[in-house]
């Protein structure tokens, strides 16, 4: 294959390491990875703790930027690149102030505010500075990662 694309499945895996070794073998010489998980290491997880709703049984395993790079470089990918981004006001508002009435209602949420956003040069701008200083810290919500074979 040119290109594999993993979205929101690495963390369901119970050996996340056998799969990607799979990957591996099918890509061409030069294909490509790209993958995204939740990020161990966000801003939400260590403000919410144990109240992220990242947290499940259908997850059997987190990751965090270094992990994930440590273990595809393993495998034997190169270029390996990892961004973070994202941050979920509306979940970190709605555990620490409201008690909402639960995940749907932040989906809701957040979408309406992801419109508000979008209509919006200015708060475009900020979500854009936001989501670099993220990515600087790596501590946004979300891992994007893009591999080569």
């Amino acid at each position: 294959f040119d290109i594999i694309t993993m979205f929101g499945a690495i963390e369901h895996v119970s050996n996340p390491g056998v799969i990607l070794k799979q990957i591996y073998r099918l890509l061409r010489p030069g294909g490509l990875l790209y993958m995204d998980t939740p990020n161990f290491n966000s801003l939400t997880r260590f403000i919410l703790g144990s109240k992220w709703r990242v947290f499940h049984l259908e997850h059997s395993c987190y990751f965090t930027a270094a992990c994930i790079m440590d273990l595809l470089k393993k495998i034997g990918f190169s270029n390996v690149h990892v961004k973070s981004g994202n941050l979920s006001i509306i979940e970190m508002k709605s555990n620490l102030f409201i008690h909402s009435g639960g995940v749907k209602d932040v989906q809701d949420k957040e979408q309406v505010l992801r419109r508000r956003i979008e209509d919006s040069v200015f708060l475009r701008l900020s979500k854009h500075l936001c989501n670099m200083f993220l990515d600087f810290l790596k501590a946004g919500d979300t891992l994007y990662i893009y591999a080569e074979k």
